[in-house]
């Protein structure tokens, strides 16, 4: 599992690639950078093989909540299930 410092490493390069581009760009891009990472930290840990830890989540999601506060990923609990219908019609988790 990488480090916060790591975590955070990559992120500060992601936004100076894109700051060049301008502030409504980068603001754009780094908000769909952090729904990327987020989702996939979320997913890994209730997979039950997390890739980051609660304080390096917490953070980029604040990030997140800060630059893009209605953003459709912070009303989400949990994480997609799918489903499907086994022969007696009830919904099985797959």
């Amino acid at each position: 599992m990488k480090k916060f410092f790591d975590w955070i490493e990559e992120s500060n390069i992601k936004h100076c690639e894109l700051i060049r581009k301008g502030s409504e760009y980068r603001n754009r891009e780094m908000a769909k950078y952090w729904v990327n990472l987020l989702s996939k930290a979320k997913n890994c840990y209730y997979a039950g093989e997390p890739i980051m830890d609660d304080m390096t989540y917490d953070h980029f999601e604040n990030n997140l909540k800060l630059l893009d506060s209605e953003n459709p990923f912070l009303e989400r609990v949990g994480v997609i299930a799918e489903f499907s219908s086994n022969s007696m019609g009830q919904l099985e988790l797959i």
